[in-house]
């Protein structure tokens, strides 16, 4: 266990020096990561709040806990999805194969050190739940918080050992396909999906307090509830044995595989084929390819298109007025008397299209795919600039790419959005939008340029974890907050609102253009040395 933690120990050195080397600081990321860490915090916070409020109004606060319980198992959920890729080799996996560590010892540290970043998040999200419980619920116990703790380090434990059994799983029986890693980024669509309907469909039965039962007698739910409000020791042991049990079978198949490769194609045709194609084409078409063998690419950009899809099959379904009266219920609970006040209806029928509008515009931008597509080029970026491709081929590219993946989920949430709120509303819903992602990917792609990250062990940090992706996600939001906030003070009707906001992201998209073709030519070559 020595040699874990001294690896675990210098790779936070690593981290750190990195990150607080004095002419290196990046003062906007970190301000960044944290306006961002606190806006979910607030927003999961009043969720909490309100779901607390609702359960003492019908005198079972222990209902709240279960509501708690959901939000956790939905983490694990999204963990497994978006960790589940196939195990690749690292960079430094011949180094540290070369040194007096045993495998197991070696993937320890690495999944430790990547699984404590997790739990961080995953905490900060999810404990200021059970905090307000605590403070709002009398005579409720101070251990809910500290089990609840445990349960949500056993709960990232779990996620990363399931992980890791469908990583190896897919490896097996994919080894011998020549497009496996595609499959398993169809696969990952298929799980985000899957995810992105449950979780909808949970917060609308969650409102029916007739239905919500159901969903709170699930066993495990009941079990997680039942460790964290009494305590029970079984169900502790129980959800501790599951966890860790999972978390070192999965250890013990990565171990086993390290330095391996699992990939057994090979081609049966031997004739070499070339057929001539413009530079930008090339580009383009290995961007794509690159884009589905990442399955971890995959799963970190394409959530929020899909769930922009998913939103938008539900208010078509449900219709606009069913709608908003789920929301009424939500924000009923926060009024004493249980009645939301007229003039806060009024302002949410009022606002009801163009938020709608904002809320998919989110979903598609706050994670293009360009905020990475630099930094993935890696230590190979060289053979770009070596050979005669003009850099504007490059960065045209890695931008279609994004623009690609994202205009078909905008078509398709247009389409479903406008059939109710009112067809009218499409072509704006389309231009702003289109807007939006042309936006998200420019400074996606100007940012990776200005924080990129070259060396890297797994493409996990610079999709996850890189300042370029965290950066491009602020001013990603940013830009849409600068939608409503025109939206709200332009005292004009609906579609002089939606023309100026159309207008606004027209003007946005060419301030970044400019901005890149000025910059960008400076700091692609600036790469080479």
């Amino acid at each position: 266990m020595n040699n874990v933690f001294l690896l675990i120990k210098n790779y936070y050195k690593m981290f750190f020096s990195k990150l607080l080397k004095r002419h290196e600081i990046k003062i906007l990321p970190m301000i960044g990561l944290l306006i961002i860490s606190l806006l979910f915090v607030l927003m999961f916070a009043g969720i909490s709040y309100n779901t607390i409020q609702m359960a003492k109004q019908i005198d079972e606060p222990e209902m709240a806990l279960s509501s708690f319980s959901i939000t956790i198992l939905m983490f694990v959920l999204m963990l497994i999805i978006t960790e589940s890729s196939p195990m690749r080799k690292n960079t430094d996996d011949e180094l540290l194969l070369a040194l007096p560590f045993e495998k197991r010892q070696i993937v320890t540290a690495k999944v430790l050190y990547f699984l404590s970043f997790d739990v961080i998040v995953i905490a900060l999200l999810i404990m200021p739940s059970y905090i307000l419980y605590n403070i709002l619920i009398d005579g409720s116990s101070k251990m809910i918080s500290l089990r609840a703790c445990y349960v949500i380090i056993l709960g990232v434990f779990l996620a990363n050992g399931i992980s890791g059994l469908i990583s190896v799983f897919f490896a097996k029986i994919t080894q011998n396909f020549r497009h496996s890693e595609i499959i398993k980024s169809i696969f990952s669509v298929f799980l985000i999906i899957s995810f992105a309907i449950f979780y909808l469909l949970f917060v609308f039965i969650s409102q029916d307090l007739t239905k919500v039962n159901v969903i709170y007698d699930i066993y495990l739910v009941k079990v997680i509830t039942t460790a964290i409000a009494k305590g029970k020791f079984t169900y502790l042991i129980f959800l501790t044995m599951i966890s860790m049990a999972l978390f070192i079978i999965s250890i013990v198949l990565k171990s086993h595989y390290l330095g391996k490769n699992i990939n057994h194609y090979h081609a049966k045709t031997t004739k070499l084929t070339f057929k001539k194609q413009k530079p930008l084409y090339s580009l383009y078409k290995k961007e794509i390819n690159k884009y589905f063998s990442l399955p971890i690419y995959v799963t970190n950009t394409i959530f929020g298109p899909l769930f922009a899809i998913v939103l938008g099959i539900v208010i078509a379904v449900i219709g606009k007025n069913y709608f908003i009266e789920l929301l009424k219920t939500v924000l009923s609970v926060g009024y004493v008397d249980g009645n939301v006040p007229n003039n806060v209806m009024e302002v949410i029928n009022s606002y009801f299209n163009f938020g709608t509008i904002a809320i998919i515009a989110l979903l598609i931008s706050v994670a293009p795919t360009t905020a990475s597509s630099i930094s993935l080029e890696g230590k190979q970026l060289w053979i770009l600039q070596a050979h005669p491709i003009k850099y504007r081929d490059v960065l045209i590219a890695k931008l279609l790419l994004n623009i690609t993946i994202m205009e078909i989920p905008i078509i398709i949430a247009s389409i479903l959005i406008s059939t109710s709120i009112g067809l009218r509303y499409l072509p704006f819903i389309l231009i702003i939008l289109t807007l939006v992602v042309v936006i998200s990917s420019i400074i996606g792609l100007y940012v990776n340029l200005l924080y990129p990250k070259i060396v890297w062990e797994s493409e996990q940090e610079v999709i996850k974890q890189s300042v370029a992706v965290l950066v491009s996600m602020l001013l990603n939001v940013l830009v849409i907050i600068g939608s409503i906030i025109l939206y709200c003070i332009i005292p004009l009707n609906e579609y002089m609102k939606l023309l100026m906001v159309s207008g606004y992201n027209l003007l946005v998209m060419l301030l970044v253009l400019w901005l890149l073709l000025k910059k960008g030519p400076k700091l692609y070559m600036r790469l080479a040395n």
